[in-house]
């Protein structure tokens, strides 16, 4: 599930085309959407400027006829000329040209425009899989040769985008099944606390109504009584809306986070239990912590985790601090408890997936968590001393608005 960073693989094929072909304007992979007719530009790499390019996560809508040309699996050079693209064999493919010549009206000076490129279709025997683009800075610059060359490239390239899609799928399966695993653990865990909330109520309201019947009914243990009531009733909701909001927030995977939701949606499904257990929790989270690079479901799905797992460890009586702050463009959370600690020999596997010190637990929580943060770039830590308590640390890229340019 790690074998490498999405964009990692795609800037390191960039590489590679770069060495082949030495372009000397630009290059760019464009990933086709699922079930849908677009093309997504994930990487592209600018030959004559250091600057990041302004066009990733543009979307580019596939002709039908653009579709066709990509499908044949051969790679197809462009010239411009006279501010028209002039295909380098006899079928026409000016579709794929005009598709692709998407910086037109951004180039900052004539002598940066695109005036010869390679469209390379990235086609393997399922599907088209997505598309490199190659350009040079002048007029038959890039040559038939060139094209050879890249030709032997495209088939591992579209092979490991495919392998890194299905390591994805997998991924994305794995969580989802560590997060009905996570549901059924709960409902496990909060049944005893839910079970004692509404335990504590029903001899209440047996006695009210015995009360009642005698005519003995006082309105001060009345009142007190149903304030009693009141408040269990309450801690039934939290723990309810939690687990609601877990579960609902699963179907609706956005691209950002908010750090203090996420945190205050775990904890009102736990908070009740480490109550019970006198446990004191300390928190530190400022309300205006930025919103972070990860999808709300998958945020509680990691504070779920972790706070779980610290509420286990920790004593009667014990401790729970979680601090959260912002650092220049990253959002730092941490979680720690003053429990059993992790013994040495262990702390080096926790990581592991399906590796547990627990009686009844499946090993997944922690990889889990760690392939999440992974996925967006950030990072888990645990520190732990045997007898002492644990911290868990962990670091998330701050979320930044994404480009909603869209070609019709």
């Amino acid at each position: 599930m790690e074998q490498i960073h999405p964009k990692d693989l795609f800037y390191q094929i960039l590489d590679g085309i770069r060495s082949l072909t030495l372009y000397d304007h630009s290059s760019a992979l464009l990933i086709r959407e699922e079930d849908e007719a677009t093309l997504r530009v994930v990487a592209e790499q600018i030959a004559w400027t250091k600057a990041k390019s302004e066009r990733i996560g543009l979307r580019i809508p596939i002709s039908d006829t653009a579709a066709a040309l990509l499908q044949s699996e051969r790679v197809y050079g462009f010239d411009r000329q006279n501010d028209a693209w002039r295909e380098w064999g006899d079928e026409p493919a000016g579709a794929l040209a005009a598709m692709l010549d998407y910086n037109s009206g951004h180039e900052a000076a004539d002598n940066v425009r695109e005036a010869s490129m390679l469209c390379v279709p990235l086609v393997t025997r399922d599907s088209l899989v997505g598309v490199l683009k190659i350009a040079a800075r002048h007029a038959e610059q890039l040559k038939p040769f060139d094209a050879e060359l890249v030709e032997h490239f495209r088939s591992q390239a579209a092979i490991a985008i495919q392998n890194l899609h299905r390591t994805q799928s997998l991924r994305a399966r794995v969580v989802t099944a560590e997060r009905k695993h996570a549901m059924a653990d709960l409902a496990r865990s909060v049944s005893h606390d839910l079970n004692n909330a509404l335990g504590s109520m029903l001899p209440l309201i047996q006695q009210m109504q015995a009360d009642l019947q005698r005519g003995a009914l006082s309105p001060g243990v009345f009142g007190e009584d149903l304030e009693h009531i009141q408040k269990s009733l309450q801690v039934c909701r939290r723990i309810f809306g939690g687990m609601l909001t877990f579960s609902r927030n699963a179907a609706r995977r956005s691209g950002f986070g908010h750090v203090r939701r996420a945190i205050d949606t775990a904890l009102a499904i736990l908070k009740y239990g480490m109550s019970r257990s006198a446990i004191e929790l300390h928190m530190n989270v400022p309300d205006d912590v930025p919103e972070v690079a990860c999808s709300q479901s998958d945020l509680e799905q990691v504070f779920l985790n972790l706070l779980t797992n610290a509420r286990e460890a920790t004593p009667h009586g014990g401790r729970i601090t979680v601090t959260a702050r912002s650092i220049e463009q990253q959002v730092e959370i941490a979680i720690a408890d003053n429990g059993c600690g992790i013994a040495a020999e262990n702390l080096q596997r926790v990581l592991e997936p399906f590796f547990t010190t627990k009686p009844h637990g499946n090993g997944l929580g922690l990889s889990i968590c760690r392939s999440v943060l992974w996925e967006v770039e950030g990072t888990l830590a645990i520190h732990s001393e045997p007898g002492t308590g644990t911290e868990v640390r962990i670091v998330v890229p701050a979320a930044v608005a994404q480009p909603h340019a869209q070609f019709a």
